[in-house]
């Protein structure tokens, strides 16, 4: 009896654990990826990558162009900074021009004054000769020289017209002299202050006209360095979702390469025979008087008698999800989820040849026929489990 409910607690719990292997084993069919999902995917990651490099070369080609007119630029601001200061050196040169033309403006004042004190002496002595020339009384020189009384007096009158004649004369050239050295003075110092005049409002209007420029040129070399700001952040955000495409894609390449492997060894769903070199079948499956036991119980698979040592090979392509022995049950078993939501199990091997996690190709060898556990001789126990319930395992046989 004691065997009887251990061997029941037996089947409840691999059936148990057999249904936690479907659960963690066969995903929801309406998350599951495709090989062809998986593929599409890369390929529009692919496609998007490639795109970002080229609007990646495109800014970097931008960065490029942007730094070329920033050196221009920077070229240009430095040759105006040479002309405005070549211009302040100029101007400090017209300031010691205008110094030096102040104090010949000044010599020039000097000397006018002069030229005028010699006009007043000029002045002076005309008037002397008018007083003269009253107190003879208003009369021409010939009239002074007929009014002689004697010789003597005739000749005495004509050396003082001679000398009142020079004497006018001189005065005369002297007025002409001072005259033209004025208006020479004059001239040299409109002429003088003309010049500078000219100079001083070119240079100012030179200098405006550099700053002005050079204002201009600070104003585009911002402009230009806030473009280029802008197109090397832009650059950063766009290898930023580079580099995490380029993650999805080796994510997506990885998923891809398991789930193709997988494909390998996921089984198709047509089982072939597991015991290739006998078709005997001792005991079917279905409800049955436990030959060892001696009571009534369902059989969950079928028994296939061999000899020992006979191969037993994968029904069907999967991966070794458990392998383990029952003495009072499967003895040495294998089990194999083939990831569709079968799993096979085989029983009362001799000897177990897969370990657990192995993938196996369907055919491949993974024990050999004995008698171990509950069992009167060597034969195969096959089973077949679908999403966690035993079925007829003849069903997949013709």
């Amino acid at each position: 009896m004691r065997k009887k409910n251990g061997e029941k607690w037996l089947r409840c719990g691999l059936a148990l654990m057999l249904t936690f292997v479907l659960a963690i084993s066969c995903p929801v069919t309406a998350n599951a990826e495709t090989l062809e999902e998986l593929e599409e995917k890369q390929q529009e990651l692919e496609k998007e990558l490639e795109e970002l490099g080229e609007q990646l070369g495109y800014k970097e080609e931008e960065i490029r162009q942007l730094e070329a007119r920033i050196e221009e630029v920077m070229l240009e601001i430095s040759a105006l900074d040479e002309q405005i200061n070549a211009c302040i050196a100029n101007i400090a040169d017209l300031e010691v021009k205008i110094a030096d033309n102040e104090a010949l403006l000044e010599t020039t004042a000097r000397q006018l004054s002069a030229a005028k004190e010699t006009e007043a002496e000029y002045l002076e002595a005309m008037k002397g000769r008018i007083r003269m020339m009253y107190e003879y009384g208003d009369v021409n020189y010939l009239e002074l020289l007929l009014g002689s009384k004697s010789i003597s007096d005739f000749f005495s009158r004509i050396e003082y017209v001679i000398q009142m004649a020079s004497y006018d004369e001189k005065i005369q050239k002297g007025l002409e002299e001072t005259r033209r050295e004025i208006q020479y003075i004059e001239g040299v110092q409109q002429q003088a202050q003309l010049q500078l005049d000219l100079d001083r409002v070119r240079l100012e209007n030179e200098q405006t006209t550099l700053e002005a420029t050079r204002k201009d040129k600070q104003d585009l070399y911002k402009e230009l360095d806030k473009d280029k700001a802008s197109a090397v952040a832009y650059s950063l955000y766009l290898l930023e979702i580079q580099q995490q495409r380029s993650e999805e894609l080796a994510e997506v390449a990885a998923r891809y390469e398991e789930l193709e492997k997988q494909g390998k060894f996921t089984g198709t769903g047509d089982f072939i025979w597991p015991v290739p070199s006998s078709y005997y079948i001792s005991s079917p499956y279905g409800w049955r008087l436990h030959p060892i036991y001696g009571y009534e119980r369902l059989h969950a698979g079928t028994d296939i008698g061999a000899d020992y040592w006979a191969d037993i090979v994968a029904a069907d392509s999967g991966y070794v999800y458990y392998v383990g022995y029952e003495d009072g049950g499967y003895g040495n078993f294998v089990m194999i989820d083939h990831q569709n939501g079968y799993i096979t199990l085989y029983a009362h091997c001799n000897s177990v040849l897969v370990y657990m996690g192995q993938e196996v190709s369907q055919g491949e060898t993974i024990a050999l026929v004995g008698s171990t556990g509950a069992s009167t001789g060597p034969h195969c126990h096959f089973e077949v489990w679908y999403y966690g319930s035993t079925t007829d395992p003849m069903n997949y046989f013709s």
